[in-house]
């Protein structure tokens, strides 16, 4: 009896108690050559237990609760592997599941470039919140972060305000070292990212994630057409956000994850009209402007 007690709880344990990420992990090193291969999948290794280990909130999560996310690190030929120096990109992407269907949305797409960090084979990456260990590990927390708080604005509005500030905190910490990559002068670097993430001026942003998400898409299954008129409604508010900042950080990344979806949206299925908040769409992203030509209205 004892020892079928403790299955149960171990088995419940595993299915309650699982880390709030369920992150694919790849690191791309094509360019490198002469090189033994070994250490890219120690290395691959090492951050897939780092974002895929570490519980990140206090949160109780069950595995089908995980949030799906890919991080792909792409590897430059300026690496320098024997003294464990490596430049290149990272790519951050995550979705969410569509209440009441088979559909996964997406809700993170971010590259960055000019990516550098330390790393000797067999190091340990593990995240202390007290203190910078180095690029590497900060740019991982601080994309966990992120991506739970984008995720958590999906479900309840503001849902992901506590997190945005671990992610600024980690960005705080890591400019104070003057680490490429977290500067505010880089228009796209992560510490741009997140001060607009915290920031009042911007909290149409959040009223859109939410409404978007929740109100939206996840009434599609129950009324296409309600879904598609709450789905229009949102994308309007953007506006607020261009009307203060044209160029926002926080624009750029919504329309490179968001653009093939809200097209696909909007050229299928029952009729809304579209005319308004399509030149409104082009005007907020010219550069999707031959993408958002397909929407019908």
């Amino acid at each position: 009896m004892r020892k079928l007690f403790l299955i149960i709880i171990l088995v419940l344990s595993q299915q309650f108690f699982a880390q709030e990420l369920d992150c694919t992990i790849s690191i791309n090193h094509k360019s490198i050559k002469g090189t033994n291969t070994q250490v890219f999948k120690t290395l691959e290794t090492s951050v897939n237990e780092l974002m895929n280990k570490t519980r990140w909130t206090n949160r109780t999560v069950a595995k089908e609760e995980r949030i799906a996310c890919s991080i792909i690190i792409t590897l430059s030929e300026g690496s320098d592997v024997s003294s464990g120096n490596y430049k290149g990109t990272i790519e951050v992407q995550s979705s969410r599941p569509v209440f009441n269907s088979t559909y996964e949305t997406p809700v993170f797409s971010f590259k960055e470039g000019g990516f550098e960090f330390p790393y000797i084979e067999y190091d340990v990456l593990e995240y202390d919140k007290t203190e910078f260990s180095s690029n590497l590990i900060s740019t991982l927390a601080f994309y966990a972060y992120t991506i739970i708080g984008l995720d958590s604005d999906t479900f309840a509005l503001n849902g992901g305000a506590e997190y945005f500030q671990k992610a600024m905190d980690i960005a705080t910490q890591a400019q104070s070292q003057g680490v490429k990559g977290w500067s505010l002068e880089d228009a796209k670097s992560k510490y741009n990212l997140v001060d607009e993430l915290t920031s009042n001026t911007y909290s149409a942003f959040h009223d859109v994630l939410y409404s978007y998400h929740r109100i939206a898409l996840d009434g599609f299954a129950a009324n296409a057409k309600n879904g598609k008129t709450a789905l229009k409604e949102s994308l309007m508010q953007l506006k607020k956000i261009y009307d203060i900042r044209s160029n926002s950080l926080l624009l750029k990344v919504f329309f490179d994850t968001k653009t093939d979806e809200i097209v696909d949206f909007f050229s299928a299925g029952p009729k809304v009209p579209n005319k308004e908040l399509k030149l409104l769409l082009i005007k907020l992203s010219p550069y999707n402007a031959m993408k958002f030509q397909k929407i019908r209205y």
